[in-house]
């Protein structure tokens, strides 16, 4: 079983942590289509991941 999330700050449906497994929420029949179709592909094996996003390189990109 996974879940389907919603990530308010960047509009974002996601059901796992890797580049294909979050779509935006801008364009929802769009979207729906995309979860469906990963639905029926079959989950990524393992854990669900989770979406971690690293804020300060966001606020401040050219610390590093």
């Amino acid at each position: 079983m996974r879940r389907v999330f919603v990530h308010l700050a960047f509009l974002w449906f996601y059901w796992g942590d890797e580049h294909d497994e979050r779509v935006s929420c801008l364009r929802l029949p769009a979207a729906a289509d995309r979860i469906e179709s990963a639905a029926r592909a079959g989950w990524r094996e393992g854990e669900q991941g989770e979406l971690g996003i690293d804020l300060t390189k966001v606020f401040d990109p050219h610390r590093s």
